[in-house]
């Protein structure tokens, strides 16, 4: 149960690493970065399906922090 909690924990942060990367598009460049951007596109290119185009472009990764720490509450 506490590793399981601990990729989530793991994922929330990429989630938010993601998140900063979005605001500053010269981090966009390094190669690390990349790989950061492709585990957090799983999540977020299907939330996005979802939300309505005029929210703010970082309204994705807050939906899918929220849905994270549901799924670690109901865990």
């Amino acid at each position: 149960m506490g590793l399981i909690r601990l990729i989530l924990k793991l994922y929330i942060f990429v989630i938010i690493f993601d998140l900063i990367i979005e605001f500053f598009p010269k981090l966009k460049e390094f190669e690390p970065t990349k790989y950061v951007q492709q585990a957090a596109s799983y999540s977020l290119n299907f939330v996005r399906k979802f939300l309505s185009r005029e929210l703010p472009f970082f309204s994705a990764h807050l939906v899918v922090i929220v849905m994270v720490y549901v799924v670690m509450a109901i865990w």
